[in-house]
């Protein structure tokens, strides 16, 4: 009987004698397919000897066009996370008694804490290559080093010294925020991805961030 005509069922239980076979004959080498990793030569011998149909030996892999720059998807990619800090909100350049009818009890005086959110979207062409607008794992060590390390479980106010003068209001952090991000972007020539940034102070108060600012006249 032909080894082409043999079972596979056949072939893995007689799989060590081959195995015996080849060592006896190592100069055997055969085209075919990967079947065991126990050499590249036994790999050839045994998979000689499996039936592989016809009409998958002779399929050839499809032809794949890259697409072009004007024809990339624009992809939005959003990454979350998490950090607890404390801040009491309180402009030095204003009286107490002025401070005080503004902030009201966020003025008092031993601060209070939050567990916040920030949400970091990056909108940009997928690339052809890695399929991605930009590496994931990248973007966490960046998230990590700008936001994270500056501000997880610090006194946003005594810690943070853009918060000196700076109220440390929702919307002066998601700026901070921003500022941090883009600047690390940019010495990575991809500073123009930055799309968003959202913060949640409290699941009612949120903040968003798409680095606009008035126009001067």
């Amino acid at each position: 009987m032909p080894f082409s005509s043999l079972s596979t069922d056949f072939l893995e239980v007689t799989k060590p004698f081959l195995v015996d076979i080849w060592c006896s004959q190592s100069s055997l080498v055969h085209p075919g397919r990967k079947w065991l990793n126990n050499g590249l030569k036994l790999q050839q011998y045994l998979a000689s000897l499996v039936y592989v149909p016809e009409f998958v030996s002779q399929t050839t892999p499809h032809e794949h066009k890259m697409p072009s720059d004007n024809d990339r998807p624009v992809v939005l990619a959003r990454r979350i996370e998490t950090f607890s800090a404390c801040h009491r909100l309180h402009n030095p350049c204003l009286s107490d008694e002025v401070n005080q009818k503004i902030y009201g009890k966020c003025n008092h005086i031993n601060g209070h804490g939050h567990n916040y959110k920030v949400e970091v979207a990056l909108k940009g062409p997928v690339d052809p290559v890695t399929g991605m607008v930009i590496n994931i794992v990248d973007l966490k060590q960046i998230i990590n080093k700008c936001v994270m390390d500056v501000l997880d479980h610090k006194n946003i106010d005594k810690d943070v010294p853009y918060f000196k003068y700076n109220p440390s209001t929702g919307e002066n952090i998601v700026v901070f925020i921003w500022n941090q991000l883009s600047e690390e972007l940019n010495q990575r020539n991809q500073a123009d991805l930055l799309f968003e940034i959202k913060l949640h102070e409290t699941e009612k108060n949120v903040f968003s961030y798409y680095g606009e600012k008035t126009s001067s006249k």
